[in-house]
């Protein structure tokens, strides 16, 4: 693979894709559909064995902003994300992925918003939830209040105390900020270890329109894959792996505290909120299932399906 051209993009947009031929091409159609046209899209094919490939290639020969990449091999979704950032060239960055959609302004505005706050790291908006044929479901906000904040301990408090889908991750981020952080963890979770811990490093802006179309469907990673397997699905690297996820999950944000925060006064407020995420979100039951999924794996996919008889699929986002 070789770059297509000299110019460095004001935005580099990433997209991880593993058999994503149902709706890869919607997408990308929806990022080619952009106002803002200062990108990049790099593609990180994990060896698809669809029509992903074709497609991809048919795309890049139309657009050379486009830049396809194939793995020899599956590396595991979180690998498969940070090859996206590795190839990254732009000062602002973007994840895709191959199911979901964006508003044709989507990028203006959160350049915009990123130019008129300096101290910001992230740029997202509310979520139009869709189905597999586009029809509306639902919007969804992730209410981060206090990730605005110019307190570190405010925004971080935001992200580990509350409950919320990770949909920021596909925000607009600033590329010097993800270069601090250990990006994708290969876990379930890794995600939202991701955003604490670029909430250590500036604030997050939220535009009050839904820009961002993220797909519910049958084939998602979290509806597709037993919830025993979704270690796997992270790492092909180490598939036989036990893992903690919620150990892990706690472990990074701890770490990221003690890498972070320099100012004794603002680390010692950290680590009081790490204590007080163990009274948060049922997460010692988390680690429980996890301890208890080590002898028996199929916990997970008993939890997974308890949670959703009960809760339901969306249930954080506004019907309407």
């Amino acid at each position: 693979m070789t770059d297509k051209n000299t110019h460095i993009p004001l935005v580099s947009i990433g997209m991880p894709v593993f058999n994503g031929e149902n709706f890869l091409e919607e997408a990308l159609q929806s990022i080619l559909a952009q106002s803002f046209e200062d990108y990049e899209l790099i593609i990180c094919d994990n060896a698809s064995t669809d029509r992903t490939s074709a497609i991809c290639k048919e795309y890049a020969g139309r657009d050379k902003r486009i830049r396809y990449h194939r793995h020899e091999q599956n590396l595991g979704a979180a690998v498969n994300f940070n090859s996206t950032f590795a190839l990254a060239r732009g000062p602002l960055f973007k994840w895709a992925a191959h199911d979901d959609l964006l508003e044709p302004d989507y990028l203006e505005q959160c350049v915009a918003a990123l130019d008129a706050n300096r101290d910001a790291v992230l740029c997202h908006s509310l979520v139009r939830v869709i189905d597999a044929e586009g029809k509306s479901l639902a919007i969804y906000n992730s209410d981060l209040k206090g990730s605005d904040s110019s307190s570190l301990h405010k925004r971080f408090a935001a992200l580990v105390l509350s409950r919320h889908l990770c949909t920021d991750m596909f925000g607009l981020i600033r590329h010097s900020a993800m270069a601090q952080t250990k990006k994708h963890g290969a876990y379930y979770g890794g995600d939202r270890s991701l955003l604490a811990e670029l909430s250590l490093l500036g604030q997050f802006i939220t535009i009050p329109t839904p820009l961002f179309m993220n797909r519910e469907h049958g084939q998602r990673f979290v509806r597709a894959v037993h919830a025993a397997d979704w270690h796997a699905w992270h790492d092909m690297a180490k598939p036989e792996r036990k893992s903690a996820p919620t150990w892990q999950l706690y472990s990074d944000y701890l770490r990221a505290v003690g890498t972070h925060v320099a100012d004794p006064r603002e680390r010692a407020r950290c680590y009081l909120i790490l204590t007080r995420w163990w009274l948060v979100d049922w997460n010692p039951l988390r680690l429980a299932v996890d301890l208890i999924s080590r002898l028996n794996p199929s916990i997970y996919d008993w939890v997974r399906r308890t949670k959703l008889k009960i809760l339901g699929k969306l249930p954080q986002a506004r019907i309407r």
